[in-house]
């Protein structure tokens, strides 16, 4: 009997029966074993996520502080976490749901290739591209939706070969989950699928059909229309910034976000490369329209998409990860004999990959090891304002200390830590109008302008600085902070009182 090629039977299954279990455990087992992951934007999402589980037990009432909306297409991630959260800690929840998303996208991506009868063999490249650019920065919510895109293009392949009341159900579904995983995905869910499927089935059935196929897609329009109008509310706070900053260096730089980073040489040649390589190793480009849609609108969005849209940028690098996938869709599978070859360069270029970034993670695990000690010096249920001069950090192409003192929150049950996101729309977690922070949008990346008095440093109880030097001398007005410790370069302060002119003006 014929062997039936499965997931963990791929092309030279000799080859195959080892390498994925060796790929899995280099994708996730880094991520597992460090403390904190390093990706930007998680501690603020585990701090929402802290605020939800304990809204009715905190000391104050979280509700003096925080409001909740669940008004947003956020809503997934969250509640996922928020699942877990009862019965493991917030923080092995959310590295158990990371590593589950970024093993299914290779899942997903071994899955659509089959089912078009793409270069297979290739799909093992898609293990590294899961540590993604949104991996990187932490957007948790579109990291966990990523593989679902993946499977709602499979899903579109079926209904559009031939629709029927169940893929015309699943599409729907999937449809209105895919904007509650994130509004962007939800957009793109319907640009790639509804296009997929009219090229797919184009007015050979009739006009009437082909609308009847395409009906599904408009299923999430009921919730998104309250959505934007919430949107158009905030307005006023966000702006109407609109920056293109198009050119051919835009080329450059979805090439390397392919490879999860940016403005990096190395990973621009990582990036081509992985493109590249299946052509090289025997894949055959389809002449079929609808197989390069995706593809095509990938790459449309990377190179046009505005570089600032309503406050809300790095959204074009989010669609790089999606370029491998639909390359391979649209690509028909090399002969046997090359197939065996192609399985082990793209595993052995995979296993590179990931043995890097396994390097990096515990270069990172060393240093985070600081931050914890400043960490366990800060008495519990306070209010915090986090100065941080050093984002960056070389093992990772995002700003991972940015955010690091937002994990106060999920482990000292502080009140609040900021600059923080969740004085914008559409985050799940708000804070009530009048606590909003005296601090202008974007402060993360000019903390050096900050004003005790412009920007409400009497509010916080404890300030918590990253720089190379202690600068506390020109951020606080004298007497009003006093030094707690230090940890290589995190300093920890804590307020004694308001600065005296302050208080003689009041009085």
């Amino acid at each position: 009997m014929k062997h039936r090629r499965t997931l963990e039977t791929p092309p030279g299954r000799e080859i195959g029966k080892w390498l994925l279990p060796a790929l899995s455990v280099l994708l996730i087992a880094p991520i597992l074993w460090v403390q904190y992951p390093p990706m930007a934007d998680l501690p603020q999402h585990a701090a929402q996520i802290s605020v939800l589980l304990d809204w009715n037990e905190a000391e104050p009432p979280r509700s003096e502080t925080y409001r909740i909306d669940l008004l947003t297409p956020y809503l997934l991630a969250y509640g996922l976490a928020w699942l877990l959260a009862q019965v493991m800690p917030l923080a092995w929840a959310l590295k158990l749901l990371v590593s589950a998303a970024l093993l299914a996208f290779p899942w997903a991506v071994g899955r659509l290739v089959r089912r078009v009868g793409g270069p297979d063999e290739s799909y093992w490249l898609a293990f590294p591209l899961a540590l993604s650019y949104s991996f990187h920065w932490g957007f948790l919510n579109y990291l966990l939706a990523t593989p679902l895109i993946v499977l709602f293009v499979e899903l579109c392949v079926v209904h559009g070969e031939r629709p029927t009341r169940k893929t015309t159900a699943w599409v729907a579904l999937g449809s209105v989950g895919l904007f509650f995983c994130h509004a962007i995905l939800g957009g793109l869910a319907g640009l790639i699928g509804g296009g997929l499927v009219a090229l797919r089935m184009g007015l050979r059935s009739g006009l009437p059909r082909l609308i009847a196929a395409l009906g599904p897609f408009a299923a999430p329009i009921p919730f998104l229309l309250p959505w934007l109008t919430g949107l158009r509310s905030d307005m006023p706070t966000y702006g109407h910034d609109f920056v293109w900053n198009l050119g051919v260096h835009r080329l450059g730089d979805l090439l390397t976000q392919v490879a999860g980073w940016s403005s990096s040489p190395l990973h621009l040649g990582i990036g081509l490369a992985v493109l590249v390589l299946p052509f090289v190793l025997g894949a055959r480009p389809s002449h079929e329209a609808w197989r390069w849609w995706p593809f095509a609108c990938c790459c449309a969005l990377g190179l046009f998409w505005p570089e600032l849209f309503l406050t809300t940028s790095r959204v074009a690098g989010r669609f790089a990860v999606f370029l491998l996938p639909f390359l391979l869709l649209a690509c028909r599978r090399a002969t046997e004999p090359r197939r065996r070859h192609a399985t082990l360069i793209c595993g052995a270029l995979a296993a590179m990959l990931l043995l890097a970034q396994a390097a990096n993670t515990y270069s990172w695990q060393q240093q985070t090891r600081t931050f914890h000690t400043v960490l366990e010096q800060m008495p519990a249920g306070k209010s915090v304002l986090a100065l941080i001069f050093l984002g960056g950090n070389h093992v990772s192409p995002a700003p991972v200390n940015s955010s690091m003192v937002h994990w106060y929150l999920v482990e000292k049950d502080g009140i609040r830590v900021d600059p923080a996101l969740i004085d914008r729309f559409p985050f799940v977690v708000r804070y009530r109008e009048e606590e909003l922070p005296d601090l202008p949008h974007g402060f993360s990346w000019r903390v050096h302008e900050f004003d005790w008095h412009r920007h409400g440093g009497a509010r916080y109880d404890l300030f918590v600085i990253l720089a190379p030097r202690d600068v506390s001398s020109r951020l606080f007005p004298p007497g009003t902070t006093e030094f707690v410790g230090r940890a290589g370069s995190w300093y920890l302060y804590r307020r004694t009182r308001d600065p005296m002119p302050q208080d003689d003006t009041v009085g």
